[in-house]
């Protein structure tokens, strides 16, 4: 799944929110245990939260 901006929960069909739900647990389980807090996977990449 390739999506440049999620504007709206709306927006999404079950499976790319169940798709970005799994990807957000893979990224939590890759951090578990590590002193840094980064992740090689998101190297290069700028990821942003906005409310």
């Amino acid at each position: 799944m390739v999506m440049r901006h999620l504007l709206a929960a709306a927006d999404l069909s079950r499976d790319a929110a169940t798709a970005i739900l799994d990807d957000a647990d893979r990224f939590r389980q890759a951090l578990l245990g590590r002193d840094v807090k980064k992740l090689p996977t998101l190297r290069g990449r700028t990821v942003i939260t906005m409310f």
